[in-house]
């Protein structure tokens, strides 16, 4: 491989690597500085993906870096997302809270007014009410409908928990890819780590859910700065 590949593919590996890193040590404010770091380190990483594949004529690692950086942005989206509920969802709890209280409920305005009321306005003497009529009771006001939140609650811990889900799922294809693509050049570059570092990132992807995921991820990504920065001693 050309010494650009293995400067590109070590200081990118080294950068992410330590992202990780900041990203578990430091406080939540800061932690999207980390993610743009880690997003700015995978750049030089896949240019060396697609660099030693140009070098080492691997066409199945350029197809493969191309598949593998397309999911990392899906998963990425779904992990970035935040549970919220769809817009179907909230076209209904829109309208259910614009519906009335009640079919009893009156409505404002004034009402038509009775003969004598009338006789009464013109001749400027107040109008009794005729025979056993009883006076119109004034409209009480009514209370808007209260919107459910257990159902809304219920839909944002529903989006959290399938989105969770398919990232990880998502990182886990990506990451066999990845795997798939450092053992060809450590096939042709007859450098072993870079076999062992794509087994350790993949194998950190599935154990993400645990402490030891990360850990895993961690050792893989040095391993891998490492294998490039020996493929261009």
């Amino acid at each position: 491989m050309r010494n650009l590949t293995c400067k590109l593919g070590g200081i990118g590996y080294m950068l992410f690597s330590l992202g990780v890193l900041l990203f578990v040590f430091l406080p939540e404010r800061l932690k999207g500085f980390c993610i743009l770091l880690m997003l700015l380190a995978s750049v030089p990483v896949v240019i060396a993906n697609l660099m030693a594949a140009k070098d080492l004529n691997l066409p199945k690692v350029r197809t493969l870096t191309i598949l593998a950086v397309v999911i990392v942005v899906i998963s990425f989206f779904f992990a970035t997302v935040r549970g919220g509920a769809s817009l179907p969802d909230v076209i209904s709890l829109k309208v259910q809270a614009d519906e009335p209280a009640g079919e009893g409920s009156v409505q404002g305005g004034s009402e038509p007014k009775s003969a004598a009321e009338a006789a009464g306005e013109s001749s400027g003497e107040p109008a009794e009410p005729s025979g056993g009529e009883q006076p119109a009771a004034e409209p009480q006001p009514t209370e808007p409908a209260q919107k459910p939140e257990g159902a809304a609650s219920g839909m944002t811990r529903r989006s959290v928990i399938i989105s969770a889900l398919v990232a990880w799922i998502l990182g886990m294809i990506a990451a066999s890819m990845w795997f798939e693509i450092y053992k060809a050049i450590a096939a042709q570059t007859g450098i072993r780590q870079f076999r062992s570092g794509g087994l350790l990132v993949f194998l950190g992807s599935v154990l993400l859910i645990a402490i030891a995921g990360v850990v895993l991820c961690e050792a893989g990504y040095i391993m891998l700065a490492l294998a490039f920065l020996k493929a261009g001693a």
